[in-house]
């Protein structure tokens, strides 16, 4: 066969096969979240919070970080208590965006205690530990922990690649969500999402 015969009739099958496989990924990106929460309630607002396709995977171990009295603490130890979502947020003083996006994170763990819903919100900064305190004070963040990860080693067991990053943790421990850059935290559809995600964990 000539190449040009062969590329009449090969050049349009690749074609094919990507439409096919671009589907496939759009689909399963779609449907995976609805799968997840079968609740029997309304679809999940995927564009208030993506979630990850399933199976959701499950924080690795160890996952060490330090509080805001420099104790050596580890994620695993806040999974899961008090059968509340854990929002766990990434940043650093010096990210413009973190920076935009504590007060809505501080709006939501204030909601979350006066209300008494079923979410924790845990903020890691990221080697800058003597920034933390003053910097929560002056902004008025004041439901918001000053927990830190000083040398980077929880940042690299969780793989991120960039700030802000904020993992969404159900009470059994499954990773459900990864959100990269901004979010609107303490938004109606937010918090509505997140309290379903907490209430829908067997």
């Amino acid at each position: 066969m000539s190449l040009s015969k062969f590329a009449r009739w090969a050049i349009p099958l690749l074609g094919v096969l990507l439409v096919a496989a671009v589907g496939w990924a759009v689909w399963r990106a779609d449907d995976a979240p609805a799968s997840a929460l079968d609740t029997g309630s309304a679809a999940w607002d995927q564009a208030a919070l993506p979630l990850l396709p399933e199976p959701w995977p499950r924080l690795p171990e160890p996952t060490p970080f330090r509080d805001g009295d420099g104790r050596a603490r580890d994620l695993a130890d806040e999974v899961g208590r008090d059968g509340a979502l854990l929002v766990v947020n990434f940043w650093a003083t010096w990210c413009p965006p973190c920076v935009r996006e504590m007060p809505a994170l501080d709006a939501l763990a204030g909601r979350a205690e006066a209300e008494g819903l079923p979410i924790r919100v845990l903020t890691i900064s990221t080697r800058d530990p003597g920034k933390v305190a003053p910097f929560l004070a002056a902004n008025g963040l004041d439901h918001l922990p000053g927990h830190t990860d000083p040398g980077g080693q929880l940042a690299h067991i969780l793989g991120l690649s960039g700030l802000p990053t904020t993992l969404v943790v159900r009470p059994d421990g499954q990773v459900a969500a990864v959100v990269r850059g901004e979010a609107a935290w303490d938004s109606p559809a937010m918090v509505a999402a997140l309290t379903r995600l907490a209430e829908a964990t067997p």
